[in-house]
């Protein structure tokens, strides 16, 4: 019995573990993470999937967006909101142009990101293409082009979180996620028809993909996730029944390129984002799983169900990118959208002199 007061401690301390969580999954619960584009259907989702599970959260909202933010969240204790836009004004040259070289973060940028963990960026630009940009390319000069939006604030993003890592605090940036979408397909007809009605979004989103996979390769503290999901679809209770759950997402690395696209519940994919980040909180995404520097595509699966095998599960066994990246696609792009819209012109032409053809007989 001289040994009974040791194997008691033990008994005792393995009680306290299996009933403590870990002190990584501690520091996630703690840590405040950063949300870009909070107020749209996708972010705002985000914003409720952290504040549902006590996770402390600052918004980055712009002026022009700040009546979007629900009252719930402005109610919350572990939620705030810095406005402001994401780039700052000096990006844009006394000429009116914005240039690469020449891209800041502004300072309600740094602020947001100043203290937090991790940042969630799930905005994207929403300017349409307008008849005047067939006469003046508006890609340099309009702030609220895809250009700027999805793609040079990937410049200003990177260089806020590493300004913030260097400022001394505590707490770094370790994870970025970006939500994009498939853009590796210049032809095919989704990518067609959003480029050629939104001012090359799919793009313009493929690029911000290569600023961060580029910028963000050999970064020994900052790792990042893209993801590329499906068809975004409404999916809340108040929407009707929708016939997946979060974790009959399919998750496929390196792009997945091969994963048919299909539709995805909003909430489903404000859940992923907010598991990726906090996976990489909590030590389940890091440097020595090889899964903290990945593209991935998120689609639900055929009818049927899942896999049975829990989304954080899917996360962690992801790996790496592996393969290369195209460096640029936007010519491919633009050259596809001009090849699209001349043909339908030939073909409004053809119609239009049939047409005409059958009214002049009809009256002479």
């Amino acid at each position: 019995f001289t040994h009974a007061p040791m194997h008691l401690a033990f008994l005792l301390a393995a009680a306290i573990a299996a009933v403590a969580p870990p002190a990584a999954a501690i520091a996630s619960q703690t840590t405040k993470f950063a949300v870009l584009g909070a107020t749209g259907n996708l972010g705002r989702r985000t914003v409720r999937e952290f504040l549902d599970r006590g996770i402390p959260v600052r918004c980055l909202v712009r002026p022009s967006s700040a009546d979007k933010i629900p009252a719930e969240f402005r109610a919350s204790p572990l939620f705030e909101a810095v406005s402001g836009d994401l780039l700052a004004d000096r990006s844009r040259g006394s000429d009116g142009i914005y240039r690469d070289d020449a891209v800041a973060p502004s300072a309600a940028l740094l602020e947001c990101l100043g203290g937090c963990g991790g940042v969630v960026a799930c905005y994207g630009a929403v300017r349409r293409t307008r008849l005047a940009d067939l006469f003046r390319d508006p890609e340099d000069t309009d702030p609220t082009h895809a250009k700027q939006i999805n793609c040079r604030s990937m410049i200003a993003l990177v260089a806020a979180c590493r300004a913030v890592n260097a400022g001394g605090g505590d707490v770094k940036i370790a994870h970025v996620v970006r939500i994009t979408g498939k853009g590796e397909d210049p032809t095919g007809f989704f990518s067609v028809l959003l480029n050629g009605l939104g001012a090359y979004c799919k793009a313009w989103n493929y690029q911000g993909e290569e600023i961060l996979r580029s910028a963000l390769g050999d970064d020994e503290a900052i790792g990042y996730t893209i993801v590329r999901p499906g068809i975004l679809t409404q999916d809340g209770a108040e929407d009707g029944p929708f016939p997946f759950a979060t974790d009959d997402l399919v998750l496929a690395d390196d792009g997945g390129n091969d994963l048919p696209v299909n539709k995805v519940g909003y909430s489903q994919i404000a859940c992923l984002l907010a598991d990726v980040l906090l996976s990489a909180g909590d030590g389940r995404i890091d440097r020595a799983a090889g899964n903290h520097r990945v593209t991935l595509a998120a689609m639900n699966p055929p009818e049927g169900g899942g896999s049975g095998t829990l989304l954080g599960e899917k996360i962690a066994a992801l790996r790496n990118d592996r393969r290369d990246f195209p460096a640029s696609l936007v010519a491919e792009h633009k050259a596809a959208v001009r090849a699209f819209f001349s043909k339908v012109a030939a073909v409004a032409s053809i119609a239009a002199l049939v047409l005409g053809g059958l009214v002049s007989r009809a009256l002479f």
